[in-house]
C-alpha cells in the first residue's frame, strides 16, 4: 500500500474458521492519507467491533496572543510591557523589540514561552531604556523549529517632563489626572481593566490640563489609563486601587 491512496475494505469469515479475513482494494487518490496495513482479528465473540482510521498530522496552532500593552512609568523613565496568550504550541520564546521611529526595530530582551499549552499565560517585561517621545514595541514569537511571527506594534509616549501625573496613586476613590502641558487638540481618556475592558471613556477639549476620572465604584485591583491627544500621541499609566 502507498501513502496518499484510498482503499475499499471487505470483511469475510471463511467457512469452518474462527478468524476474519480482510480484503482491500485501491479506489482513488486521497492526498492526505497515510500507509495502512492489513490486520486480522483471530478471536470471535458475541460482539466484534473495530475501527480503521486514515489521518494526517495536524500542524501546530500558532501562539494565540490575547493582549499586548505598553505602559509608561514616567517618573522612572521606563516602559512596562505586558501581554498574555490564550494558547501556545511549540513555542520557544518571545523576543521583545523596540523602535523610536516605528520602522527600524532592535531586540531589547526575551522571555521564555511555555512550549505547548492550552492554558492562558501572562508575561511582563520592563524596558529601562525608554526615550522621550514615542516608543514602539512589538513581539517576535518564535517556535522551537525556528519559525516566527510578529505581533502588532504598541506605542508608548514618554513626555519630556514625565507627561502627566495621577493624584493620588494608589487610589481609593476618584482620581485626578494632571498634565504637564495643555493638550494639543482634543484629548481622549480611557480606563481599562486587566482584561482589556473599557470601564470609562471621555473626550476633553483642547488645552485641557487636568480632569477627574470617577473610580469610587471600581473594585480593588490594577487598571490602565490611556490618553490619546489630537496628534495621535498615546500615553499609558498604571492605576492601582486599594480597599
Amino acid at each position: 500500500m502507498n501513502s496518499g491512496e484510498v482503499y475499499g475494505w471487505q470483511l469475510e469469515k471463511p467457512g469452518g474458521t474462527d478468524f476474519l479475513r480482510m480484503h482491500y482494494a485501491n479506489t482513488n487518490p486521497y492526498p492526505i492519507g497515510h500507509d495502512i496495513v492489513q490486520s486480522s482479528c483471530f478471536t470471535l465473540g458475541l460482539d466484534l467491533w473495530f475501527r480503521i482510521s486514515i489521518g494526517q498530522s495536524i500542524p501546530p496552532l500558532p501562539i494565540e496572543l490575547s493582549t499586548f500593552k505598553a505602559v509608561v512609568n514616567a517618573s522612572q523613565r521606563q516602559a512596562m510591557l505586558s501581554f498574555s496568550t490564550a494558547s501556545e504550541s511549540n513555542a520557544s520564546h518571545f523576543a521583545i523589540e523596540h523602535s523610536t521611529d516605528g520602522k527600524e526595530f532592535q531586540e531589547i530582551g526575551s522571555l521564555p514561552a511555555h512550549g505547548t499549552s492550552t492554558e492562558p499565560h501572562s508575561y511582563e517585561f520592563t524596558h529601562e531604556g525608554a526615550v522621550p517621545g514615542n516608543n514602539y514595541y512589538r513581539l517576535r514569537m518564535e517556535d522551537y523549529d525556528g519559525s516566527f511571527k510578529y505581533s502588532s506594534v504598541e506605542v508608548a509616549h514618554l513626555g519630556e517632563e514625565g507627561g502627566l501625573r495621577i493624584l493620588p496613586n494608589p487610589i481609593q476613590n476618584d482620581f485626578t489626572v494632571l498634565l504637564d502641558e495643555p493638550t494639543e487638540g482634543s484629548l481622549k481618556a480611557s480606563l481599562f481593566d486587566l482584561s482589556g475592558n473599557a470601564l470609562y471613556q471621555a473626550v476633553y477639549d483642547a488645552e485641557t490640563t487636568d480632569f477627574t476620572v470617577p473610580a469610587s465604584s471600581l473594585p480593588a485591583g490594577v487598571y490602565h489609563l490611556k490618553l490619546v491627544d489630537g496628534l495621535g500621541r498615546v500615553q499609558w499609566r498604571k492605576v492601582v486601587k486599594t480597599d
